[in-house]
C-alpha cells in the first residue's frame, strides 16, 4: 500500500530531481498527489560505499532556519527496513491517504526543526544499490558503508558540516 506510492515517487524522481547549495539534479521539485505546498526543500539520490554499492537517501530541509538547524540522521531498523517507512509514514512531512491517491502535510514532521537524512542501510535494503548481490552484512560493515555514505553526503551538502549532527533511529538501528 504505501510502497505503492514510494515506487512512484521514486520513479518521479528520476524524471524531476534538480540545488542551491547542494547538486542541483539532487533537488525535489514536485511529487505525485500532493497536496500542500511544501516551504522546505528536499534532496534524493545514491551515496557511494564500499564495492561501488550505493545508498539511497532522501534529505528534508528545516521548515525554519535549515541553514543552522541540526542535521539528523536516520536509520530504519530490522535490520532491513528501508528508511522511507520512516519518511512517508512516521516523522516524516508527509502523510499517505488512500493508498496514495492522497499525500498531506504532516504537523509533527520532525523537519520542523531539523534537516533529517533518511538512509536506507545496508546496500540492498529500499533503494539502495547491491550491486555483488551480496546480502550478507556485518556490524561492522554496515558501519562502515555508513560512515562512507555520510562521508559522501557532506561533500555534497558541505554547508551542513557545521551544524550540529544527531543519529536516531528504531529498533536494530540503534
Amino acid at each position: 500500500m504505501w510502497m505503492e506510492w514510494v515506487w512512484l515517487i521514486c520513479i518521479f524522481l528520476g524524471k524531476n530531481a534538480a540545488v542551491e547549495g547542494a547538486p542541483e539534479y539532487a533537488k525535489i521539485k514536485n511529487l505525485p498527489n500532493l497536496q500542500f505546498s511544501p516551504t522546505f526543500e528536499q534532496y534524493s539520490g545514491y551515496l557511494p560505499v564500499n564495492n561501488g554499492n550505493q545508498l539511497f537517501y532522501w534529505l528534508t530541509m528545516a521548515y525554519e532556519n535549515a541553514s543552522t538547524a541540526p542535521t539528523l540522521l536516520y536509520l530504519n531498523g530490522g535490520p532491513g527496513c528501508s528508511s522511507m517507512q520512516g519518511l512517508l509514514v512516521e516523522m516524516g512531512p508527509f502523510r499517505i491517504l488512500n493508498y496514495g491517491a492522497k499525500v498531506v502535510e504532516n504537523k509533527y514532521a520532525w523537519n520542523r526543526y531539523a534537516n533529517v537524512l533518511y538512509l536506507d542501510a545496508p546496500a540492498g535494503v529500499g533503494y539502495s544499490l547491491n550491486l555483488h548481490k551480496n546480502y550478507t552484512f556485518t556490524d561492522s560493515q554496515v558501519a562502515s558503508d555508513n560512515h562512507d555514505a555520510l562521508k559522501a553526503f557532506f561533500t555534497l551538502f558541505p554547508e551542513l558540516k557545521r551544524n550540529a549532527f544527531f543519529i536516531g533511529g528504531e529498533s536494530y538501528a540503534g
